[in-house]
């Protein structure tokens, strides 16, 4: 199985918290990884929210961005190219995702064109449900 992780699944590998476990299981299984390069911003952006909240502490910041950096090179990334963007209009019509749920989904489905037989982890409703209304299988919200 080839696993696209948005945001919200691919930080499940690296903060323990619910459905953490259901992910790590997943990428075991997995024969190869995908996501978009925005999800490396979001995810030091997610890591950096704990620091501000207090349910880390600054090493704890920095070590979960050396974990993320350590496992970056083994994942496929989607590109950010102009013409993934360039499918925004159609899907934002369809679908009320915000900016970032918009490009993972424009690049799950372009991972999907290239390589077929993809699940998508996602764990926010609104970004699953599109994913699912696209024909994509999705493990996680929803």
């Amino acid at each position: 199985m080839k696993l696209y992780l948005d945001t919200s699944a691919l930080v499940k590998l690296f903060v323990v918290e619910e459905y953490s476990d259901l992910v790590s299981d997943a990428v075991r299984k997995a024969v190869e990884l995908c996501t978009s390069r925005l999800a490396w911003a979001e995810s030091v952006t997610a890591f950096a929210r704990l620091k501000r909240e207090r349910r880390i502490n600054e090493s704890d910041f920095f070590r979960l961005v050396e974990s993320l950096d350590r496992r970056w090179p083994d994942i496929r990334i989607v590109e950010v190219t102009a013409t993934l963007l360039m499918s925004l209009p159609i899907l934002v019509l369809s679908h009320p995702l915000r900016t970032g749920d918009a490009i993972h989904l424009a690049s799950a489905k372009a991972y999907t064109a290239i390589t077929g037989d993809v699940r998508c982890a996602v764990f926010d409703d609104v970004l699953a449900k599109a994913m699912r209304e696209c024909g994509l299988e999705v493990l996680g919200a929803g």
